[in-house]
């Protein structure tokens, strides 16, 4: 939605889907996870040492990083 310009802000898509900013937040977080991390997530072989706290947390901004954090190569 953000994207197409149909949602403004978090807080305007918070709204949209009926959810609070900061769930909001964490959900925008995960966006920034490289393609080989969210297809072993959801084949459930997720990295070691990673978990959805985590992921809320601090995600690297840069996929190299990310993958060093969790062992992706």
């Amino acid at each position: 939605m953000r994207d197409t310009g149909n949602v403004k802000s978090p807080d305007d898509l918070a709204g949209q889907v009926g959810v609070g900013r900061s769930d909001i937040s964490r959900m925008l977080h995960l966006t920034l996870l490289p393609p080989d991390i969210v297809q072993a997530i959801l084949a459930g072989n997720e990295p070691s040492g990673m978990s959805l706290t985590k992921l809320c947390k601090r995600v690297p901004e840069r996929w190299d990083e990310q993958g060093r954090k969790w062992s992706t190569g």
